[in-house]
């Protein structure tokens, strides 16, 4: 199994935490690429390697990075609000800061790529979608949308942004916004992974397990028709993995677990127990490592490849590590 994250993000960078004051803030992920190396929200903002200077020494309530250009949006719950941060690595490997708004709402999730990015903003009785960047404006585009949002993704070869939205997923052309179709696909959703590239199936995690829907098939009732779906609660993450991404992975941080599907039937393929509930994950470049970060803040490497006969070890505790971790057992018969 080699894991592959979101085009063209290279991160499943998840606001499972982003709280307000006082509430727990957990640690988010990027994997990186050419133009970026690994970052990890826990203790400040900072590379996984542990001789990387430290980007930001206040902790972000989330991030998203686009590798490609080396940018990281972050931002921080305030008193009041939330503000957005945009970190850019120059030539000399320094990161540069810009300001890039401050919101009166929380900010739960966001996207960027480029100079362009969308952020989902919690109000006390709504939920906004504000878009930033070339032709949005100084204080961006604001686009009401209903709550909660499960996440923000890039689909269709990065040219859709699909929000999830309580029981439907919204559609926008990216990154202009023009307002697209709206997919109602039961609820309330808690996570979705679009299919990488310019692929139609949309996978999403709620109540009840994790579905696998086809964007451009039939609707009942203005619903889309399951595919398969498996029965799996907890799942608060997923992305696509492996050869031809032909693996969900999911994210279960109650079970202190990782599952791996074949989107195929929904079959589980195996488990990754874990010592800490894992609230972020995401992948290399080159698919051969994923990164997981735990509640504590530990960044745990798993070397990836073939899926093994047996079940993964459990991963030693707290291992914080930049390169691959062995974490196969021996194999045997299943």
């Amino acid at each position: 199994m080699a894991l592959r994250p979101l085009i063209p993000l290279l991160a499943l960078a998840a606001a499972l935490g982003a709280g307000r004051a006082g509430e727990t803030v957990r640690p988010a992920l990027c994997a990186g690429g050419p133009g970026l190396p690994a970052i990890v929200a826990a203790e400040g903002l900072r590379p996984v390697a542990d001789d990387g200077p430290v980007i930001d020494e206040r902790t972000p309530a989330g991030i998203a990075c686009d590798a490609r250009t080396g940018a990281i949006l972050a931002w921080y719950a305030e008193r009041r609000g939330s503000r957005a941060v945009l970190f850019r690595r120059g030539a000399d490997g320094a990161f540069e800061r810009r300001e890039l708004l401050a919101t009166r709402g929380r900010i739960r999730a966001g996207l960027v790529e480029g100079d362009a990015a969308a952020l989902a903003v919690e109000h006390r009785r709504s939920w906004e979608l504000l878009l930033v960047g070339p032709g949005h404006g100084r204080r961006g585009r604001s686009i009401e949308v209903p709550g909660p949002v499960a996440g923000l993704v890039l689909a269709g070869g990065g040219a859709t942004l699909l929000v999830g939205c309580d029981d439907q997923v919204r559609s926008f052309s990216w990154p202009d916004g023009r307002t697209g179709e709206v997919f109602l696909v039961g609820g309330p959703l808690r996570a979705l992974a679009p299919e990488p590239g310019s692929g139609h199936l949309l996978a999403v995690a709620d109540e009840g397990g994790v579905a696998l829907f086809d964007l451009s098939g039939r609707r009942v009732r203005g619903a889309l028709a399951e595919v398969a779906r498996r029965p799996l609660l907890g799942v608060e993450a997923l992305a696509w993995a492996g050869p031809g991404q032909g693996w969900l992975v999911a994210l279960r941080p109650a079970a202190r677990e990782i599952v791996v599907l074949e989107p195929a039937g929904m079959r589980e393929v195996r488990r990754v127990a874990l010592e800490a509930p894992p609230v972020a994950a995401a992948v290399t470049e080159d698919g051969e490592t994923a990164l997981v970060a735990d509640e504590t803040g530990a960044v745990i490497a798993l070397e990836t490849g073939p899926p093994p006969r047996a079940p993964l070890a459990t991963v030693p505790e707290r291992t914080a590590v930049a390169g691959p971790v062995p974490a196969r057992a021996p194999d045997q018969a299943p």
